[in-house]
């Protein structure tokens, strides 16, 4: 293959592979979202849809904290995302709200999203429940996890 010839080919190969990776992404069975560098849900997959009720377009753009983070963590919430955006890798439980107001007691791996150069465009969060749905009225105000990793 001559130069010219790889490099044309080149787009067409990286538009295969994103494709690829959007369908592993939207195929995982675990909810997942991607939250930008202001700190907005990006994106989400199929998992999340349905784990937690909200439609693209309800969350897209939204600010994650302030969307999905249970009252009386996000503060909590906002620091462990500084910290992934500033690319440390996170692991930390938690409550996120459902579209339905109800919160979802959850495991929740957040890790810097980077390109090719190392630099980190955003946060991608993987969430895993530990629980089943609980009411709204079992969150004690004072209390905040701590996270699971240093």
């Amino acid at each position: 293959m001559t130069e010219a010839e790889k490099k044309s080919s080149a787009p067409a190969e990286q538009n295969s592979a994103r494709i690829s990776m959007d369908l592993a992404m939207q195929s995982l069975p675990l909810p997942l979202f991607g939250i930008d560098k202001e700190g907005r849900v990006a994106f989400m997959n199929r998992a999340a849809v349905e784990t937690f009720g909200w439609k693209q377009s309800e969350l897209v753009g939204r600010d994650a904290v302030t969307a999905l983070a249970a009252p009386g963590l996000q503060e909590n919430a906002s620091r462990e995302l500084r910290r992934a955006q500033d690319g440390e890798s996170r692991e930390q439980l938690g409550m996120l709200r459902r579209a339905d107001g109800s919160l979802l007691r959850i495991l929740f791996r957040l890790s810097p999203l980077c390109d090719e150069n190392n630099w980190i465009h955003g946060v991608l969060a993987v969430v895993e429940s530990q629980e089943g749905p609980l009411p709204e009225t079992s969150l004690p105000e004072t209390s905040l996890p701590e996270p699971i990793l240093p």
